[in-house]
């Protein structure tokens, strides 16, 4: 239960009919999301067909940032990037789920960068050490691992910047 004050007049006309029109929106961003979740479905069996890879993170990102800039508002532009960061993860776990392998237990900083990017259609898997998170994506058991490369108590975590040296694997992004 959420205690609201009553003003004792209710809601007045005016207040019902932006709250309807709000309604409408709501349903059509709704249809929208599943019109573009069936157009995901569509891409997915295409790269199915041709071999390509399910994840395009360049594709991505380049949605993000054209919608930031397309943006006239006033719905604010810090919050595009998560609200469709999450679309983008929802579509992308009809045809599977990003596995995401991050250092150290739930709730970590890594974890939560993590799942700001990655959203909750992501499937995680904790790992013990930065080794641990390397080696999941190289024998391809996760699609992409976070690792942190500096920290505010420590600076540049240089053993993370070795393992990436050592390894065959690449940065996607630095956030």
């Amino acid at each position: 239960m959420v205690p609201t004050r009553d003003d004792g007049g209710g809601e007045d006309a005016e207040l019902a009919r932006l709250r309807a029109a709000i309604d409408a929106v709501d349903d059509q961003l709704l249809d929208a999301l599943n019109r573009r979740a069936q157009l995901a479905l569509d891409v997915g069996a295409w790269k199915a067909k041709h071999a390509r890879p399910f994840w395009a993170p360049e594709r991505e990102r380049a949605l993000i940032e054209r919608l930031e800039r397309a943006s006239a508002g006033p719905f604010p532009v810090a919050a595009i990037r998560p609200v469709f960061a999450e679309v983008v993860s929802a579509c992308l776990s009809l045809e599977r789920r990003l596995r995401v392998a991050y250092l150290g237990p739930e709730a970590t900083l890594t974890h939560q960068a993590a799942r700001a990017r990655f959203g909750l259609g992501a499937r995680y898997s904790p790992s013990p050490s930065l080794g641990e998170v390397f080696a999941e994506v190289a024998r391809g058991a996760a699609d992409v691992g976070v690792v942190p490369v500096e920290s505010a108590a420590e600076g540049v975590t240089s053993h993370a910047l070795d393992l990436l040296a050592e390894s065959d694997l690449s940065i996607a992004r630095r956030s």
